[in-house]
């Protein structure tokens, strides 16, 4: 479904989480995204902890790893546990708050129209 940039205006929180291109949620911090990412995922496969660059990390403990890391590093992590999880959809977190960020999701006309 795609949505006009005005849409999001009078949305909760800056951060919108999609599964599999629908809208998930929204939360203020991305750290609260994060975790709904990890509760999606423990949810599907019964993930407790994850081998995180040889240390074994609790959900939370994880969560603040992905927190600290570069968009590019986030989404190669994801999908490193995604694949532990057998979780094979589409996971996308957006901060609509961050103008660059909008100016990338102009260019995602699948899910998004903007005038």
């Amino acid at each position: 479904m795609k949505r006009k940039y005005s849409d999001y205006l009078d949305a909760s929180g800056n951060w919108q989480l999609l599964v599999n291109g629908d809208e998930d949620s929204w939360w203020d911090y991305k750290g609260d995204c994060i975790e709904r990412i990890l509760e999606l995922l423990s949810s599907e496969s019964g993930l407790q902890e994850f081998d995180y660059e040889g240390d074994i990390l609790d959900l939370e403990d994880l969560k603040y790893e992905l927190e600290s890391l570069s968009e590019e590093d986030f989404y190669t992590v994801l999908e490193e546990i995604k694949r532990e999880c057998d979780f094979s959809g589409d996971i996308k977190m957006f901060n609509i708050s961050d103008e660059d960020e909008i100016d990338f999701l102009k260019e995602e006309k699948e899910y998004y129209d903007f005038d």
